[in-house]
């Protein structure tokens, strides 16, 4: 497992600790890890057959000026 060094603590004007931004963190982390570990990194299956030509184009192409 990975150390994880600590960020430093983050306050507010006032002097207490702004918790919001550490959770947003913690947020940002927690989604990030699960999507590592649902496998963001894998490459979608390649389709099983090349896109055709829309039907239009297949219309229009004959039409189209050279």
């Amino acid at each position: 497992m990975p150390k994880v060094t600590p960020t430093p603590i983050r306050y507010r004007p006032d002097g207490s600790i702004d918790t919001a931004y550490h959770m947003q963190a913690g947020r940002r982390l927690r989604s990030e890890k699960a999507h590592d570990l649902l496998g963001r990194a894998i490459a979608p299956p390649a389709p099983a057959r090349p896109a055709g030509f829309h039907w239009l184009t297949r219309l229009l192409r004959p039409l189209a000026l050279r």
